[in-house]
């Protein structure tokens, strides 16, 4: 009786008087229903009782523990609360358990590792997930997991994941029939690139960097960066003690305004060199 009467108040949208009644039927129960529980906690939930929203979940994960959507609710709830460490902590152990399956939920986990601390370990599930295609092998995703490699330090890790998430939006580029998202893919593309080859030249991987930068030029990558690309490319060339593919693109570079003053710095550093020689 009481729940029904709580019931009616909840479908009135009266939802304090609701909880009031709700409750009492609830505490007179040996075993609360599922749907009782639910119905309160939504009733807190709509009045912003977060806090008491989140005890009825964990009466709900008691009862019902497989069912991943408490578990999700949960980890919103304390979002919600800016307690991110304690959503973390709900997520952890869902995952350790087996429930969490939806792509949403496993990437919110991976997030939170990343933004609390713990990188590397969201970068191992995160590659988990997509080696085994449990989640969409989206630019997005990629992206996210050289965020983790990054701040793991894991930086040649980082340029593999950026790579991916090029290679996927230039093949979207392709394949697309809108010019507007095709322009869009393209230069989300070449950003990716240019990041990668600057990742690889700061790693002495000076061959992937000047492929990495051609790429990125290909693809269309303007404004300073353009200029920076060539004079980059040129540095990657003379590390590789092949000055004449260096001192082309020194001189390509020399004529991007954004490059013109370090490119013909390295010229005619490049120019006295064979003087000494």
């Amino acid at each position: 009786a009481f729940i029904t009467l709580g019931s009616a108040f909840q479908l009135k949208q009266d939802f304090k008087n609701a909880i009031v009644w709700l409750k009492q039927g609830i505490d007179r129960a040996k075993q609360p229903r599922e749907n009782w529980l639910q119905m309160l906690m939504a009733a807190h939930y709509q009045l912003k009782q977060f806090k008491q929203a989140i005890a009825v979940l964990d009466q709900l994960i008691v009862i019902n523990e497989k069912k991943e959507e408490y578990w999700l609710q949960q980890a919103s709830l304390h979002q919600l609360m800016q307690q991110p460490k304690a959503a973390l902590k709900v997520l952890q152990l869902a995952h350790v358990r087996n429930i969490l399956e939806k792509e949403d939920g496993l990437i919110l986990l991976v997030q939170l590792l990343i933004t609390q601390g713990i990188p590397e370990r969201g970068g191992r599930i995160l590659l988990d997930l997509l080696q085994q295609e449990k989640i969409e092998l989206n630019e997005d995703n990629w992206k996210l997991l050289a965020s983790a490699w990054l701040q793991s330090r894991e930086r040649k890790q980082a340029v593999k994941a950026f790579i991916k998430a090029a290679e996927l939006s230039s093949q979207t580029a392709k394949s697309t029939q809108d010019n507007n998202e095709r322009l869009k893919m393209k230069e989300a593309a070449a950003k990716l690139y240019y990041r990668s080859a600057q990742l690889q030249f700061d790693e002495s991987d000076f061959n992937g960097a000047i492929s990495s930068f051609a790429k990125a030029r290909e693809l269309g990558i303007n404004g300073k960066k353009l200029g920076l690309s060539l004079l980059m490319q040129g540095n990657a060339y003379f590390e590789l003690t092949d000055y004449v593919n260096a001192k082309v693109y020194f001189s390509k570079a020399l004529k991007e305004a954004s490059s013109t003053n370090s490119a013909r710095a390295w010229l005619d550093y490049m120019q006295q060199l064979e003087l000494l020689k």
